[in-house]
Protein backbone atom coordinates (compact mmCIF):
# COMPACT_ATOMS: atom_id res chain seq x y z
CA UNK A 1 0.00 0.00 0.00
CA UNK A 2 3.24 2.45 0.00
CA UNK A 3 2.05 3.44 -3.50
CA UNK A 4 -0.10 5.60 -2.27
CA UNK A 5 2.07 7.35 -0.27
CA UNK A 6 4.39 7.76 -2.83
CA UNK A 7 1.54 8.76 -5.43
CA UNK A 8 1.14 11.67 -3.26
CA UNK A 9 4.64 13.02 -2.75
CA UNK A 10 5.16 12.76 -6.77
CA UNK A 11 2.44 14.31 -7.50
CA UNK A 12 3.40 17.86 -6.27
CA UNK A 13 6.82 18.39 -7.98
CA UNK A 14 5.97 16.43 -11.13
CA UNK A 15 2.51 18.46 -11.69
CA UNK A 16 3.66 21.23 -13.57
CA UNK A 17 5.54 19.05 -16.11
CA UNK A 18 2.66 16.99 -16.70
CA UNK A 19 0.17 19.82 -16.89
CA UNK A 20 2.30 21.51 -19.68
CA UNK A 21 2.19 18.13 -21.62
CA UNK A 22 -1.77 17.81 -21.45
CA UNK A 23 -2.02 21.84 -22.48
CA UNK A 24 -0.09 20.81 -25.47
CA UNK A 25 -2.86 17.84 -26.23
CA UNK A 26 -5.24 20.46 -25.43
CA UNK A 27 -4.08 22.11 -27.94
CA UNK A 28 -3.53 20.32 -30.38
CA UNK A 29 -7.40 18.75 -30.37
CA UNK A 30 -8.58 22.68 -30.18
CA UNK A 31 -10.15 22.14 -26.47
CA UNK A 32 -10.98 24.75 -24.69
CA UNK A 33 -8.81 25.74 -21.22
CA UNK A 34 -11.71 27.00 -19.70
CA UNK A 35 -14.20 24.18 -17.84
CA UNK A 36 -17.96 25.05 -17.63
CA UNK A 37 -19.49 28.16 -15.04
CA UNK A 38 -20.74 25.13 -12.41
CA UNK A 39 -17.33 23.79 -12.15
CA UNK A 40 -14.41 27.09 -11.84
CA UNK A 41 -16.68 29.44 -9.68
CA UNK A 42 -17.36 29.53 -6.08
CA UNK A 43 -20.64 28.25 -4.45
CA UNK A 44 -22.25 31.95 -4.51
CA UNK A 45 -20.69 32.46 -7.91
CA UNK A 46 -22.86 29.38 -9.12
CA UNK A 47 -25.59 30.16 -7.28
CA UNK A 48 -26.93 32.84 -8.63
CA UNK A 49 -25.73 32.49 -12.11
CA UNK A 50 -28.33 30.24 -11.89
CA UNK A 51 -31.03 32.76 -10.59
CA UNK A 52 -30.87 31.44 -6.73
CA UNK A 53 -30.59 33.86 -3.86
CA UNK A 54 -27.41 33.00 -1.79
CA UNK A 55 -26.59 35.32 1.10
CA UNK A 56 -23.28 34.38 3.03
CA UNK A 57 -22.65 34.51 7.18
CA UNK A 58 -19.29 34.42 8.78
CA UNK A 59 -19.89 31.71 11.64
CA UNK A 60 -17.22 32.11 14.27
CA UNK A 61 -16.84 29.18 16.92
CA UNK A 62 -16.20 29.45 20.98
CA UNK A 63 -12.76 28.44 20.55
CA UNK A 64 -12.28 31.34 17.88
CA UNK A 65 -12.46 29.67 14.19
CA UNK A 66 -14.18 31.56 11.36
CA UNK A 67 -16.23 29.92 8.30
CA UNK A 68 -18.26 30.81 5.60
CA UNK A 69 -21.97 29.79 5.74
CA UNK A 70 -24.44 29.69 3.18
CA UNK A 71 -28.19 30.42 3.12
CA UNK A 72 -29.81 29.61 -0.19
CA UNK A 73 -33.36 30.38 -1.91
CA UNK A 74 -35.29 29.53 -4.84
CA UNK A 75 -36.58 33.42 -6.38
CA UNK A 76 -39.67 31.41 -7.90
CA UNK A 77 -40.46 30.13 -4.34
CA UNK A 78 -44.07 32.58 -3.40
CA UNK A 79 -43.58 31.39 0.41
CA UNK A 80 -40.36 29.65 2.21
CA UNK A 81 -41.25 27.09 4.55
CA UNK A 82 -40.04 28.39 7.89
CA UNK A 83 -38.29 25.35 9.45
CA UNK A 84 -34.84 25.75 7.83
CA UNK A 85 -32.40 22.70 6.59
CA UNK A 86 -29.21 22.12 7.19
CA UNK A 87 -26.31 20.13 4.66
CA UNK A 88 -23.07 19.50 6.33
CA UNK A 89 -20.96 17.89 4.39
CA UNK A 90 -18.40 15.49 4.42
CA UNK A 91 -14.74 14.69 5.11
CA UNK A 92 -11.95 17.01 2.59
CA UNK A 93 -15.21 18.02 1.07
CA UNK A 94 -17.08 22.00 1.20
CA UNK A 95 -20.36 23.10 1.11
CA UNK A 96 -19.91 22.99 -2.74
CA UNK A 97 -20.32 19.22 -2.70
CA UNK A 98 -24.08 19.41 -2.72
CA UNK A 99 -23.79 21.25 -5.66
CA UNK A 100 -22.16 19.11 -8.12
CA UNK A 101 -24.75 17.15 -9.35
CA UNK A 102 -26.11 20.30 -10.86
CA UNK A 103 -29.57 21.67 -10.98
CA UNK A 104 -32.41 19.54 -10.86
CA UNK A 105 -30.08 16.45 -8.99
CA UNK A 106 -28.31 18.07 -6.51
CA UNK A 107 -29.39 18.14 -3.22
CA UNK A 108 -28.73 21.97 -2.72
CA UNK A 109 -30.66 22.35 -5.89
CA UNK A 110 -33.39 20.24 -5.08
CA UNK A 111 -34.59 21.17 -1.70
CA UNK A 112 -34.01 25.12 -2.61
CA UNK A 113 -36.96 24.45 -5.55
CA UNK A 114 -39.06 22.77 -3.52
CA UNK A 115 -39.17 26.27 -1.13
CA UNK A 116 -36.90 25.17 2.05
CA UNK A 117 -34.82 27.52 3.66
CA UNK A 118 -31.78 25.61 2.99
CA UNK A 119 -28.01 26.38 4.76
CA UNK A 120 -24.50 25.19 3.87
CA UNK A 121 -22.22 25.78 6.55
CA UNK A 122 -18.78 24.36 5.90
CA UNK A 123 -16.47 22.48 8.75
CA UNK A 124 -12.90 24.03 10.38
CA UNK A 125 -9.93 23.06 7.54
CA UNK A 126 -11.45 23.26 4.25
CA UNK A 127 -11.15 26.78 2.12
CA UNK A 128 -14.21 28.13 3.36
CA UNK A 129 -13.29 27.35 6.85
CA UNK A 130 -9.12 28.67 7.01
CA UNK A 131 -9.61 31.45 9.38
CA UNK A 132 -9.71 32.45 13.02
CA UNK A 133 -9.70 35.52 15.26
CA UNK A 134 -6.34 35.53 16.23
CA UNK A 135 -4.33 32.24 14.55
CA UNK A 136 -2.95 32.34 10.96
CA UNK A 137 -3.86 29.31 9.13
CA UNK A 138 -0.58 29.80 7.08
CA UNK A 139 1.67 30.43 9.90
CA UNK A 140 0.31 28.66 13.02
CA UNK A 141 0.63 25.45 12.87
CA UNK A 142 -1.44 25.70 16.10
CA UNK A 143 -4.49 26.51 14.04
CA UNK A 144 -4.32 22.57 12.36
CA UNK A 145 -4.14 20.82 15.83
CA UNK A 146 -7.93 19.98 15.44
CA UNK A 147 -9.65 16.81 14.66
CA UNK A 148 -13.57 15.57 15.04
CA UNK A 149 -13.95 16.33 18.46
CA UNK A 150 -13.46 20.13 17.93
CA UNK A 151 -15.62 19.82 14.80
CA UNK A 152 -18.23 18.45 16.79
CA UNK A 153 -18.08 20.15 20.03
CA UNK A 154 -17.49 23.84 18.55
CA UNK A 155 -18.28 23.93 14.68
CA UNK A 156 -21.76 21.80 14.75
CA UNK A 157 -23.25 23.38 17.79
CA UNK A 158 -22.06 27.01 16.19
CA UNK A 159 -23.97 26.25 13.09
CA UNK A 160 -26.95 24.95 14.64
CA UNK A 161 -27.73 27.99 17.03
CA UNK A 162 -26.48 30.57 14.29
CA UNK A 163 -29.39 29.31 12.06
CA UNK A 164 -31.87 28.81 14.98
CA UNK A 165 -31.29 32.59 16.09
CA UNK A 166 -30.87 33.61 12.66
CA UNK A 167 -34.52 32.37 11.86
CA UNK A 168 -36.25 32.31 15.10
CA UNK A 169 -37.07 29.05 14.83
CA UNK A 170 -36.72 26.17 17.69
CA UNK A 171 -35.34 23.58 15.81
CA UNK A 172 -34.45 22.61 11.96
CA UNK A 173 -33.76 19.42 10.01
CA UNK A 174 -29.84 18.08 9.12
CA UNK A 175 -28.82 16.00 6.55
CA UNK A 176 -25.13 15.40 6.94
CA UNK A 177 -22.96 12.70 4.86
CA UNK A 178 -19.95 10.27 5.77
CA UNK A 179 -18.07 12.16 8.38
CA UNK A 180 -20.34 14.51 9.33
CA UNK A 181 -22.59 12.11 9.74
CA UNK A 182 -20.65 10.75 12.77
CA UNK A 183 -19.70 14.49 14.13
CA UNK A 184 -23.71 14.83 15.30
CA UNK A 185 -23.38 11.53 17.19
CA UNK A 186 -20.39 13.01 18.67
CA UNK A 187 -21.83 16.78 19.40
CA UNK A 188 -24.86 14.67 21.36
CA UNK A 189 -22.52 12.61 23.29
CA UNK A 190 -20.99 15.45 24.46
CA UNK A 191 -23.66 17.98 24.73
CA UNK A 192 -27.17 16.00 24.90
CA UNK A 193 -29.35 19.23 24.97
CA UNK A 194 -28.74 19.54 21.07
CA UNK A 195 -31.01 16.80 20.49
CA UNK A 196 -33.47 19.74 21.57
CA UNK A 197 -32.56 21.18 18.45
CA UNK A 198 -32.92 19.06 15.45
CA UNK A 199 -36.32 17.53 14.61
CA UNK A 200 -35.30 15.32 11.77
CA UNK A 201 -31.92 13.50 11.23
CA UNK A 202 -30.81 12.24 7.88
CA UNK A 203 -27.01 10.90 7.77
CA UNK A 204 -26.10 9.76 4.53
CA UNK A 205 -23.07 6.82 5.27
CA UNK A 206 -22.42 8.31 8.37
CA UNK A 207 -18.89 7.46 9.64
CA UNK A 208 -18.67 6.13 13.54
CA UNK A 209 -16.90 3.17 14.31
CA UNK A 210 -14.32 2.18 11.48
CA UNK A 211 -13.13 -1.16 12.36
CA UNK A 212 -14.51 -3.06 9.36
CA UNK A 213 -13.43 -0.48 6.86
CA UNK A 214 -11.86 -1.75 3.50
CA UNK A 215 -10.85 2.00 2.66
CA UNK A 216 -7.07 1.56 0.99
CA UNK A 217 -6.04 4.93 2.19
CA UNK A 218 -8.30 4.86 5.82
CA UNK A 219 -6.38 1.13 6.11
CA UNK A 220 -3.36 2.79 5.31
CA UNK A 221 -3.83 5.63 7.88
CA UNK A 222 -4.33 2.90 10.16
CA UNK A 223 -0.76 1.52 10.19
CA UNK A 224 0.52 4.41 12.60
CA UNK A 225 2.92 7.12 12.82
CA UNK A 226 5.12 6.00 10.48
CA UNK A 227 2.73 6.81 7.79
CA UNK A 228 2.07 10.18 9.16
CA UNK A 229 5.55 10.97 9.34
CA UNK A 230 5.80 9.93 5.47
CA UNK A 231 2.74 12.34 4.39
CA UNK A 232 4.60 15.26 6.16
CA UNK A 233 6.52 16.18 2.96
CA UNK A 234 3.21 16.97 1.01
CA UNK A 235 1.55 18.95 3.78
CA UNK A 236 1.84 22.43 4.62
CA UNK A 237 3.57 23.50 8.19
CA UNK A 238 3.00 19.63 8.60
CA UNK A 239 -0.23 20.08 10.13
CA UNK A 240 -2.77 20.76 6.74
CA UNK A 241 -2.70 18.06 4.00
CA UNK A 242 -5.35 17.62 0.63
CA UNK A 243 -5.69 21.36 0.93
CA UNK A 244 -7.22 22.88 -2.37
CA UNK A 245 -4.12 23.70 -4.06
CA UNK A 246 -2.45 20.76 -3.73
CA UNK A 247 -0.40 18.59 -6.12
CA UNK A 248 -3.36 15.93 -5.94
CA UNK A 249 -6.10 18.70 -6.17
CA UNK A 250 -4.48 20.29 -8.83
CA UNK A 251 -3.93 17.36 -11.23
CA UNK A 252 -6.94 15.37 -10.70
CA UNK A 253 -9.15 18.60 -11.55
CA UNK A 254 -6.83 18.68 -14.61
CA UNK A 255 -6.85 14.92 -15.58
CA UNK A 256 -10.93 14.41 -14.78
CA UNK A 257 -11.87 17.66 -17.03
CA UNK A 258 -10.32 16.65 -20.33
CA UNK A 259 -12.12 13.97 -21.45
CA UNK A 260 -10.99 14.05 -24.84
CA UNK A 261 -7.00 13.81 -23.93
CA UNK A 262 -6.57 11.03 -22.20
CA UNK A 263 -7.32 7.73 -22.98
CA UNK A 264 -10.15 6.11 -20.34
CA UNK A 265 -10.10 9.48 -18.55
CA UNK A 266 -12.70 8.11 -16.54
CA UNK A 267 -10.57 5.13 -15.63
CA UNK A 268 -7.91 8.15 -13.81
CA UNK A 269 -10.98 9.58 -12.22
CA UNK A 270 -12.37 6.22 -10.46
CA UNK A 271 -8.94 5.01 -9.81
CA UNK A 272 -8.07 8.06 -6.90
CA UNK A 273 -11.97 7.28 -5.85
CA UNK A 274 -10.91 3.80 -5.78
CA UNK A 275 -7.99 5.15 -3.15
CA UNK A 276 -10.80 6.21 -0.60
CA UNK A 277 -13.63 3.73 -1.78
CA UNK A 278 -14.91 0.60 -3.90
CA UNK A 279 -15.41 1.17 -7.66
CA UNK A 280 -18.58 2.20 -9.14
CA UNK A 281 -18.02 1.86 -13.08
CA UNK A 282 -19.93 5.04 -14.74
CA UNK A 283 -21.87 6.16 -11.61
CA UNK A 284 -19.88 9.21 -11.68
CA UNK A 285 -20.45 11.33 -14.81
CA UNK A 286 -17.29 13.07 -16.28
CA UNK A 287 -19.54 16.17 -15.95
CA UNK A 288 -20.05 15.96 -12.63
CA UNK A 289 -16.52 14.83 -12.41
CA UNK A 290 -14.91 17.84 -13.56
CA UNK A 291 -17.19 19.91 -10.64
CA UNK A 292 -16.17 17.55 -7.58
CA UNK A 293 -12.11 17.66 -8.91
CA UNK A 294 -12.32 21.50 -9.02
CA UNK A 295 -12.53 21.53 -4.88
CA UNK A 296 -12.13 17.92 -3.85
CA UNK A 297 -9.77 17.23 -1.94
CA UNK A 298 -10.76 20.78 -0.14
CA UNK A 299 -8.78 20.36 2.95
CA UNK A 300 -8.47 18.77 6.63
CA UNK A 301 -5.47 18.42 9.44
CA UNK A 302 -3.09 15.92 9.75
CA UNK A 303 -4.56 15.13 12.48
CA UNK A 304 -7.99 14.43 11.84
CA UNK A 305 -6.49 11.50 9.19
CA UNK A 306 -4.43 10.33 12.56
CA UNK A 307 -7.80 10.24 14.18
CA UNK A 308 -9.65 8.15 11.69
CA UNK A 309 -6.45 5.95 11.22
CA UNK A 310 -7.21 5.49 15.36
CA UNK A 311 -10.51 4.41 14.85
CA UNK A 312 -9.52 1.44 12.29
CA UNK A 313 -6.16 0.57 14.18
CA UNK A 314 -8.94 0.46 17.75
CA UNK A 315 -11.71 -0.60 16.69
CA UNK A 316 -13.97 1.54 18.25
CA UNK A 317 -15.40 4.79 18.33
CA UNK A 318 -13.37 7.28 20.44
CA UNK A 319 -11.56 10.26 20.92
CA UNK A 320 -7.69 10.94 19.52
CA UNK A 321 -5.80 8.40 22.12
CA UNK A 322 -2.29 10.32 23.14
CA UNK A 323 -1.15 7.56 24.88
CA UNK A 324 -1.59 6.60 28.53
CA UNK A 325 -0.09 9.66 30.11
CA UNK A 326 -1.14 12.75 27.95
CA UNK A 327 -4.49 10.98 28.24
CA UNK A 328 -4.53 11.00 32.27
CA UNK A 329 -4.47 14.52 32.04
CA UNK A 330 -6.95 15.43 29.72
CA UNK A 331 -9.38 13.14 29.71
CA UNK A 332 -8.51 11.51 33.87
CA UNK A 333 -8.13 8.03 32.55
CA UNK A 334 -5.23 5.79 30.82
CA UNK A 335 -7.56 4.98 27.90
CA UNK A 336 -9.39 7.36 25.60
CA UNK A 337 -13.09 7.83 26.66
CA UNK A 338 -15.60 6.02 23.67
CA UNK A 339 -18.36 8.46 22.14
CA UNK A 340 -21.70 7.48 23.52
CA UNK A 341 -23.97 7.35 20.12
CA UNK A 342 -27.21 6.03 22.10
CA UNK A 343 -27.17 9.65 23.33
CA UNK A 344 -28.23 10.82 19.65
CA UNK A 345 -32.31 10.64 20.57
CA UNK A 346 -33.10 12.61 17.34
CA UNK A 347 -35.87 10.93 14.56
CA UNK A 348 -33.77 9.53 12.60
CA UNK A 349 -33.49 8.60 8.59
CA UNK A 350 -29.90 6.58 7.52
CA UNK A 351 -28.84 5.63 4.16
CA UNK A 352 -26.42 3.26 3.56
CA UNK A 353 -24.47 1.29 0.16
CA UNK A 354 -23.98 -2.36 0.05
CA UNK A 355 -20.65 -1.72 -1.63
CA UNK A 356 -19.47 1.60 0.85
CA UNK A 357 -15.88 0.64 1.00
CA UNK A 358 -15.14 2.86 4.00
CA UNK A 359 -18.37 2.56 5.95
CA UNK A 360 -18.50 -1.08 6.38
CA UNK A 361 -22.23 -2.99 6.70
CA UNK A 362 -21.26 -4.03 9.93
CA UNK A 363 -20.56 -1.22 11.04
CA UNK A 364 -23.47 0.60 10.46
CA UNK A 365 -25.46 -2.41 11.63
CA UNK A 366 -23.17 -1.90 15.06
CA UNK A 367 -24.17 1.93 15.28
CA UNK A 368 -28.21 1.12 14.27
CA UNK A 369 -28.47 -1.27 17.53
CA UNK A 370 -27.24 1.80 20.01
CA UNK A 371 -29.82 4.29 18.11
CA UNK A 372 -32.39 4.74 19.95
CA UNK A 373 -35.22 6.66 17.19
CA UNK A 374 -34.43 4.72 14.47
CA UNK A 375 -37.38 5.50 11.92
CA UNK A 376 -36.14 3.39 8.68
CA UNK A 377 -32.53 2.17 7.57
CA UNK A 378 -31.82 2.39 3.94
CA UNK A 379 -29.74 0.23 1.76
CA UNK A 380 -29.66 1.47 -1.83
CA UNK A 381 -31.28 -0.66 -4.00
CA UNK A 382 -28.03 -0.69 -6.32
CA UNK A 383 -25.08 -3.55 -5.62
CA UNK A 384 -22.53 -1.84 -6.40
CA UNK A 385 -24.02 1.81 -4.51
CA UNK A 386 -20.70 3.14 -2.56
CA UNK A 387 -20.16 6.02 -0.30
CA UNK A 388 -18.94 8.66 -2.44
CA UNK A 389 -22.40 8.00 -4.79
CA UNK A 390 -24.70 9.56 -1.94
CA UNK A 391 -23.31 12.88 -3.19
CA UNK A 392 -22.05 12.66 -6.45
CA UNK A 393 -23.95 9.09 -7.90
CA UNK A 394 -26.00 10.72 -10.67
CA UNK A 395 -28.84 7.90 -9.59
CA UNK A 396 -28.89 9.46 -6.22
CA UNK A 397 -31.74 11.85 -7.12
CA UNK A 398 -33.80 9.00 -7.59
CA UNK A 399 -32.40 6.21 -5.53
CA UNK A 400 -31.60 8.73 -2.43
CA UNK A 401 -32.78 12.31 -2.05
CA UNK A 402 -36.20 11.05 -3.37
CA UNK A 403 -36.90 9.79 -0.06
CA UNK A 404 -34.96 12.41 1.97
CA UNK A 405 -37.57 15.08 0.12
CA UNK A 406 -40.71 12.82 1.63
CA UNK A 407 -39.48 12.79 4.83
CA UNK A 408 -38.74 16.43 4.97
CA UNK A 409 -41.68 17.29 3.88
CA UNK A 410 -43.67 15.01 6.86
CA UNK A 411 -40.95 17.04 9.49
CA UNK A 412 -41.36 20.38 7.73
Amino acid sequence: MNYIVLSLLVLSPIKSVISGNIFEAVKDQNLPLKQNDATVNNFTQVTRKLGYETTVFEITTEDGYISKMFRMHNPNCTEIKKKPIMLIHGLLESADAYLDLGPGAGLGYLTSDACYDVWFPNIRGNYYARAHKTLNPDTDREFWRFYGQEMAVYDIPAFIDFVLDKTGQKQLNLVTFSLSGGLFFMTTSDKPEYNDKVSLYIPLAPATRLKHSKSTLLRLLATGGSILDTLKPVTRLGEEILYRGSGVQSLMELLCSLPNVLKGPQTVCSGFIGLLDSFHPGSISAETDSRVYFHFPAGTSLKTLSWLGQLIEKKTYQKFDYGAKKNMELYQCETAPHYDVSKMTVPTVTFHGKHDHLVDSRDMKWLLRQMPNVLEYVVVDDPLWNHLDMVHGSDAPKLVYAKIMDYLKKYE
